[in-house]
């Protein structure tokens, strides 16, 4: 049974827009700016006018007007900014703030669906407790996943037994989850249907629907979608007679968007798939995304740091049996990889 330790929880997070109506006040842990090169990171926070050690209101976070803020920078051409919670040491918000500086699309979307189908009432019933459930077993510290099936399923047993059902659901409405994810004008019908779709037994089925919608125009579908994914890279690298293949592509691109969400399941796949350390897949990270694996790779949330970390650790040709060690003194041994890395080239 393989489960994840804690610093590896990164899909788990809970974005502050779907937890509104938690009325908790945090402080801020961490700030995280990612995708700059000519604007520095401490300009994009003092212009973002938060700093760390501040507590703020979940249910009032500006987060609108802290975008607005930041690209009145001249360099900046546009600015996500993404609250998270909660850091696993401290239970405090990790804020990332994404920037762009070039007008040039790394990562395109699929234009909003038109179609009026929907799920039955009790399917995304579930999923809205399901969610719930999370939120507390994440707060409460016990978020531990076991991905042993191909799928999530919870240590938390509030979670686990809302996760169950998705099995029958997933079996059972195979053909109308698929039609949903790419039909349903709807974006929460369409989230509900990513990540229901990928408990069904039969891996193959489903993975077009889940590729497909990582291109999606929501943030919550991409991201229910690529989590899937992820799994799924991780359990195929076990069970290679069942000869699941998950193109890489999509995900290398992924991880140059200014989305933090993008960013963060894109990387999750990309451990998954270089697990089997595959020359020429290692070799296009080094090529293609070495800048955006650094930056990720040194967050100081170690849950959210890890799998650009491995992934690094793996290009560098570092053995699988010595990267959780690496990994205790995390920051330091990325400078360590990166030299590693560059004398290579």
């Amino acid at each position: 049974m393989k489960k994840l330790a804690a610093w590896a929880i990164i899909s788990i997070a809970i974005l502050v827009p779907g937890f509104s109506s938690y009325s908790q006040t945090l402080p801020i842990t961490y700030i995280e700016v990612f995708g700059n090169r000519q604007v520095s990171a401490d300009i994009v926070v003092q212009k973002a006018g938060i700093h760390e050690g501040d507590t703020i209101a979940m249910f009032d976070f500006g987060k609108e007007h802290v975008i607005s803020s930041i690209k009145s920078l001249s360099a900046v051409k546009g600015a996500t900014v993404e609250p998270i919670c909660c850091e696993d040491r401290s239970g405090g918000l990790l804020i990332f703030i994404g920037i762009s500086e070039s007008d040039k699309v790394s990562f395109k979307y699929h234009k909003n669906p038109v179609g009026s189908v929907i799920l039955p009432k009790e399917m995304t019933q579930t999923y809205h407790e399901f969610n719930d459930a999370v939120q507390k077993a994440v707060l409460s510290g016990n978020a531990t996943e076991d991905y042993s099936n191909g799928y999530s399923l919870l240590n938390d047993s509030a979670s686990r037994t809302l996760q169950k059902k998705f099995i029958g659901y997933a079996n059972n409405k195979l053909a109308l989850l698929q039609k949903v994810i790419r039909e349903s004008s709807d974006p929460y019908q369409r989230e509900t249907a990513a990540w229901i779709i990928a408990y069904n037994d039969y891996k193959k089925k489903f993975i077009p629907d889940l590729l497909y919608a990582v291109s999606d125009s929501s943030e919550d579908v991409r991201n229910n979608a690529t989590r899937s994914l992820g799994i799924l890279a991780g359990y195929a690298q076990m069970h290679p007679e069942l000869k699941i293949e998950i193109p890489v592509t999509p995900f290398i691109e992924m991880i140059h968007s200014s989305v933090w969400t993008d960013r963060n399941k894109g990387s999750f796949v990309l451990e998954g798939l270089t697990q089997s350390r595959k020359k020429e897949l290692l070799i296009s990270l080094k090529k293609n995304s070495l800048p955006e694996l650094i930056e990720m790779a040194k967050w100081r949330s170690k849950g959210h740091a890890y799998a650009a970390f491995f992934i690094l650790a793996r290009i560098a040709g570092i053995k699988e049996a010595e990267i959780n060690k690496l990994f205790e003194d995390q920051i330091n041994s990325v400078d360590m990889l990166v030299q590693k890395i560059n004398r290579a080239i």
